[in-house]
């Protein structure tokens, strides 16, 4: 199970340019978020990619390491002030499309009363139905508090999963992006 999970997570975000990713993102209104300066990256073998990708895992935690020190924070070894991991699941769905086709014409056409007006119109048509089978991925990003082992946030991403994983990579950092960009969103509709 944990195999097909990272298997299927590493080819779930690599839909980049073919479906839209979705984010949401909570966060404790009650802490400083501007107060932590330094993180960690907490290992999380069992909801992590580490044993069945090593090499996505490994980009998964550059990825996120590189948009925390973009947006100011500083890695260490020893004493963080924040824990950070990641977390995969994924689920599969259906997607029903029926698509209707048709012709015909009324009564009324012609003068002869038995082709129009006496007998109504007539037409033919149809539905044709394709019921596809899809995979959607999500990654987890949790923030905690190293001294009280709090989370502090918690950000998804969630995305189609694409046979492609050439492009996994460039679909994490786009998932990272769109969850960065929903917190700025909702910590300045909130004034914070």
């Amino acid at each position: 199970m944990r195999k097909a999970l990272g298997l299927g997570l590493v080819m779930a975000l690599a839909a980049i340019g073919c479906s839209s990713i979705t984010a949401h993102v909570d966060y404790d209104r009650t802490v400083d978020m501007d107060s932590y300066k330094t993180f960690t990256y907490q290992t999380t073998p069992d909801t992590s990619m580490e044993d069945t990708s090593p090499l996505m895992h490994r980009h998964v935690v550059a990825a996120i390491e590189r948009k925390l020190t973009e947006g100011g924070m500083q890695k260490v070894d020893d004493n963080p002030d924040l824990y950070v991991t990641y977390h995969t699941a994924e689920r599969e769905e259906l997607r029903v499309n029926s698509n209707h086709y048709g012709y015909g014409y009324g009564g009324g056409w012609g003068w002869d009363p038995y082709w129009g007006g006496r007998y109504g119109g007539m037409g033919m048509g149809g539905t044709s139905t394709t019921v596809t089978q899809y995979t959607k991925g999500t990654l987890i990003i949790d923030v905690w508090d190293a001294s009280t082992k709090n989370i502090i946030f918690r950000g998804t991403a969630e995305s189609v999963v694409k046979e492609n994983p050439e492009k996994s990579k460039a679909q994490i950092d786009a998932s990272l992006d769109k969850i960065s960009e929903e917190f700025r969103k909702k910590r300045a509709k909130e004034g914070m």
